[in-house]
């Protein structure tokens, strides 16, 4: 181990809400086996944050609310995993019968101003989720202990929605937003638990939604992040290393997409499929040097429906099963998003 690393009992996790079983697995078992690691490289300490909007929205994401009032917004999400993920894709033959279930419950609330800035509408949004894991192991093999209930961290920004673009005929055609979004080590965390609601350091995750209409019941929509890490002093039950003192940990920047499409069956009905894709840019550090075979990319896809009461209270379901999975644990994700403007 590289002399210049040094050492103390501080911990760090990175799990926090819809990444919560694609995020950070790999900082308690390790994705990397010891035959593949680098002697002389630092242990992988501070992974992917599980608060990103992975799934979390999906159908008609461009458009947004086009007059001065409060919305709700409530996620449901079910996460279960029974494979854990080396670099490569290859499960990680430390665990044995691996299986990790989260529930998530977030609650958002956006507001739109009456301030129309370039033809726009001006909004703020809040959200704050409540987490709580479960997880079983077989025996002999690793395992890990999650913080069981808690809340987790909280996503905020200032919006600029557009106004729709239309067509000739009048018919809207696209429509699209920015946030600048911040998310905030606000969550549970517990120094002894390998799985926290937290994930104790600061991202910078700005946003561009759109929506597309080909046609009048057919919508395709993307919402494309780019997530900026800070760093942590925080761990979760680093590997005891003699002469190793854990300063701090930074995960690597990545970009990610969820995408979606849909087509009206009937009226109140919407039909698609839906997906999500990470791909880190950068690998993880560890006291700044940098961790091999560190980097995540993961891909998510399934089918999806949209069901609309009225333009005040609509729904959209997700399913989604793995695709590509480097350096993550996967399993099916169920997503639940539920809109009320007041």
């Amino acid at each position: 181990m590289s002399s210049v690393i040094k050492a103390n009992n501080e911990r760090r996790s990175a799990l926090g809400l819809f990444g919560l079983l694609v995020g950070a697995i790999a900082l308690a078992g390790g994705t990397t086996t010891p035959q593949e690691a680098d002697a002389a490289a630092p242990p992988d300490t501070v992974k992917q944050a599980g608060a990103l909007n992975t799934g979390g929205t999906s159908f008609y994401d461009g458009f947004g609310r086009q007059d001065e009032g409060l919305s709700f917004l409530e996620y449901i999400a079910y996460n279960t995993s029974n494979r854990i993920n080396t670099y490569n894709g290859q499960e990680n033959p430390a665990f044995k019968n691996p299986n990790i279930d989260s529930f998530v419950t977030l609650h958002q609330f956006s507001y739109t101003t009456n301030w129309q800035p370039l033809g726009g509408f001006f909004a703020f949004s809040a959200a704050i989720p409540t987490i709580n894991f479960s997880t079983e192991f077989g025996t002999p093999g690793a395992a890990l202990h999650p913080n069981s209930y808690g809340i987790g961290d909280s996503t905020w920004g200032p919006i600029w929605q557009s106004r729709p673009v239309l067509n000739d005929a009048g018919r809207a055609v696209f429509s699209y937003r920015f946030q600048l979004q911040m998310i905030s080590p606000t969550g549970s965390f517990a120094s002894s638990r390998n799985l926290n609601q937290s994930a104790e350091y600061w991202i910078i995750n700005p946003y561009v939604a759109f929506t597309v209409l080909p046609l009048e019941n057919w919508e395709i929509s993307a919402r494309i992040h780019y997530t900026d890490n800070m760093s942590s002093d925080k761990f979760s039950s680093p590997p005891n290393i003699k002469g190793l003192i854990y300063e701090e940990g930074q995960a690597g920047n990545n970009t990610f997409a969820n995408f979606a499409s849909s087509y009206k069956v009937y009226e109140g009905l919407s039909l698609g499929v839906n997906g999500f894709y990470l791909k880190q840019l950068n690998d993880d550090t560890t006291n700044g040097i940098k961790v091999p075979n560190s980097k995540q990319q993961y891909l998510f896809v399934g089918p999806g429906a949209r069901f609309e009461l009225n333009k005040a209270n609509f729904a959209n379901f997700n399913v989604y099963l793995p695709e590509i999975h480097d350096n993550i644990s996967s399993g099916p994700r169920f997503n639940l998003m539920l809109v009320h403007r007041f």
